[in-house]
């Protein structure tokens, strides 16, 4: 191993440091003693076995009154009337509605951006 390489680190004097302890908190990490005082407050206010099952795990499927998401559309209310291909009656019918939407575009384009009438 290289003699510039040492996998320890030193205090400015050589000697090596072993304790995270030995070394200056100058960032200001919060120490298990600092969390004594928190942890007995918390105590006497939550007590583990009254708390819900998802507060423990995290998990969607622990959750309790949960809506119902339908898997298909057929169970949801076609409140919107949609179209159902079962009552189109023919692909004649099909082309028959595309024709009429166009003319109703034509109409509404015609409606919102009438011909300037020129003056003579």
């Amino acid at each position: 191993m290289s003699k510039f390489f040492n996998p320890r680190p030193q205090f400015g004097d050589g000697t090596n440091v072993s304790k995270l302890s030995e070394l200056e908190n100058d960032v200001g990490f919060i120490l298990e003693k600092d969390l004594s005082p928190l942890k007995n407050e918390i105590a006497g206010k939550v007590d583990i076995l009254d708390i819900s099952n998802v507060a423990k795990t995290g998990e969607y499927k622990d959750l309790t009154g949960t809506p119902t998401i339908p898997s298909n559309l057929s169970h949801l209310e076609n409140d919107l009337n949609f179209i159902k291909t079962n009552e189109l009656k023919s692909t004649e019918e099909i082309v028959d509605l595309k024709t009429r939407l166009s003319e109703l575009e034509t109409t509404l384009e015609k409606l919102l951006n009438p011909p300037e009438e020129t003056e003579e």
